[in-house]
This record gives C-alpha cells, structure tokens and sequence, in this order.
C-alpha cells in the first residue's frame, strides 16, 4: 500500500466509479461482489483510518466458495495510523461472484472504498 496521494485520487477516479464501500468491523465482512455474468477490474481500494488509534487492516480477495481467509489475503495485519489514508493501486481482475472482503481488529475505524470498472 502507498501513502495517499491527491494525484493518485484524481487518476483512478477517471472512467472508474465506486463499486462499493464499508466501515469495517471485527468480522469479516463482504465490501464488494462482483455481479453474475460480469467481471470487475478493480483499480483502486482506498483505506481511511477515521479513528484515533492505529488499527490492523485485514483484506482479501474471495473467490466462489471460499471464505476470507490467510489463504487468499491481500493485506494481514497491516497497521493504518490514525487518521491516515492508504491506496493499493495493484489492478486486479474479479469473476462473477467474487469479492473483496475485509475486517479490522478494532471496529468503526476502518473505512474501505473499492474504485473499478463493472465489465
């Protein structure tokens, strides 16, 4: 994840929208499901730590039958200072009924915004 930057906002946003967002909590939750039929190119996730401590960010990409787990994370335990933004700008490509899912170790803290295109 790199340090959020005004330029790095302003270029994943063109042609791309808002897939989906969540505040996540302590359990793992859906942010994102890519529809049936469709694909996702996902161009963007946005993590804003809106709280006042640091917190762990979990998050992963869930293929069909398959539940967030170490096997399949993008990021484990990776530590958001308070009041900081984070983006990973790494594309990646969702089938139909996958989805980006994630948690925190502390709830109300994490918010998590996806930016792609529907295919």
């Amino acid at each position: 994840m790199s340090q959020f930057n005004q330029g790095t906002l302003d270029s994943f946003n063109r042609g791309n929208k808002r897939l989906g967002a969540k505040i996540l909590t302590t359990a793992a939750t859906c942010i994102y499901s890519v529809p049936a039929g469709r694909y996702a190119q996902i161009t963007a996730v946005y993590v804003t730590n809106v709280g006042g401590v640091a917190k762990d960010l979990y998050l992963f990409h869930v293929a069909n039958g398959e539940t967030a787990a170490t096997t399949n994370a993008i990021y484990y335990g990776h530590s958001v200072n308070q009041n900081t933004e984070h983006v990973d700008d790494y594309p990646k490509t969702l089938q139909p009924g996958e989805g980006i899912w994630g948690y925190s170790n502390g709830a109300s803290h994490l918010n998590v915004m996806v930016y792609g295109t529907l295919l």
